[in-house]
């Protein structure tokens, strides 16, 4: 599910169709209803950034192996090309 500020991804039960039934579909935006949506990646673009949030129901999913996170900021980050990687890596070494 999407929208001009949001997008949010969500895994819904086995017996879930959310693509035949418009209302559990939007239950993936309902950050209330942890049972239906037992998982749900949340990326929320404002004030010219981008957060992350990951909600897990640990009664639902194993908590051990998927792990909840807490609304957290991203910041970008610029790695260098694979040139640059080549000209001032690989290509500057002295043997």
């Amino acid at each position: 599910m999407y929208s001009d500020d949001f997008i949010t991804f969500g895994d819904f039960g086995k017996d879930a169709n959310p693509l035949e039934d418009e209302e559990l579909l939007l239950k993936v935006v309902d950050e209330n209803d942890t049972v239906t949506v037992p998982e749900r990646t949340t990326f929320r673009f404002q004030d010219n950034g981008l957060t992350f949030k990951r909600e897990i129901n640990g009664e639902v999913l194993d908590a051990e192996i998927e792990h909840e996170v807490q609304e957290s900021r991203l910041l970008p980050h610029i790695d260098q090309s694979w040139s640059e990687t080549l000209f001032y890596g690989v290509g500057n070494k002295r043997v």
